[in-house]
């Protein structure tokens, strides 16, 4: 896989005996949909439903949620950890963008600043929020 994910894209994964396996597995129960919600050089941070059990899972809390890079709004929620070779498919997240301050995401926001990014108005008129 060589595009870059990005937060809040979906990606599909097989799943079996509660575990990710690589994409070349050709046995699995069944395939599964995770959002992206934490990005690492060299894999990524899925969240778990809390109805799902996941082996390997992680349980995010207020002393590890920055160790993982992630938005407070995860705390008491699950994680898994996963590399490119456990995403079968990618739904790529196209219509808005994440401001590149809060790293919240904004539907069909557009970029406004001179490098491409985005910031939002919160991060703009509250700069130290």
């Amino acid at each position: 896989m060589s595009a870059k994910l990005s937060l809040g894209d979906q990606v599909v994964c097989h799943i079996r005996d509660n575990a990710f396996v690589s994409i070349y597995e050709e046995k699995y129960d069944s395939l599964e949909i995770f959002e992206i919600i934490s990005i690492f050089d060299e894999g990524y941070m899925v969240y778990v439903p809390q109805s799902r059990y996941l082996d390997f899972e992680v349980k995010i809390d207020k002393y590890n949620y920055k160790k993982y890079n992630m938005k407070e709004r995860f705390i008491d929620s699950k994680a898994a950890y996963i590399n490119e070779y456990k995403i079968v498919k990618v739904y790529k997240h196209i219509d808005g963008m994440t401001c590149s301050r809060c790293q919240d995401f904004f539907p069909m926001a557009e970029p406004n600043n001179e490098d491409g990014t985005m910031t939002c108005w919160s991060c703009k008129k509250y700069p130290y929020r």
